[in-house]
Formats: C-alpha cells, structure tokens, sequence
C-alpha cells in the first residue's frame, strides 16, 4: 500500500485507512517505533499488558530466576498477604 504524507504544521502525518484501524484495534493512541529502515506503528499496549500469561507460561515449564537473592526470604506479608496463582 501506498499513501503520502500530510504535512501539518512542522510535523508530518500518515492517512491509515479505516480497514486497518478496525483489523489492529488502533486507538486515538499508538506506539511508533523505528524499525529495520522504517516505521512500525501499533496498538498502544496497556501497563503490564501480557505479563500475567508470560508468568503463568514460565510457570508452567518450570521456570524461576537464576541466582533468586529473596529466595528463602520471609516476612509476615508474603506468609498472610500473598497467593500466588494455582
């Protein structure tokens, strides 16, 4: 696809098509980052977007940091507090 660029003020703009828009779920905001040459332009993700399932992934084939320096560490909140995800 090609397009132009719309020049408003000193700054440049790009027309993303309303097909796109809808298949990527852009928003009024979006993250644009330089990439091999060019531009890639994508949703904008969410704090910790992700994080939960990565976890639970990592979890699941046994994973767990290296060299852990809290590892055997206890303190009232973790034992009353804390749960972690079954």
């Amino acid at each position: 696809m090609t397009t132009h660029l719309i020049e408003i003020g000193n700054t440049k703009a790009v027309g993303i098509p309303d097909d796109l828009i809808e298949k990527y779920g852009l928003d009024d905001e979006v993250e644009i980052k330089p990439a091999n040459g060019g531009i890639f332009i994508s949703k904008k993700r969410k704090l910790r977007e992700g994080w939960e399932k990565q976890i639970l992934k990592a979890f699941a084939e046994g994973d767990k940091p290296d060299n852990d320096p809290f590892h055997n560490v206890q303190n009232d909140w973790d034992n009353t507090e804390w749960t972690w995800p079954q």
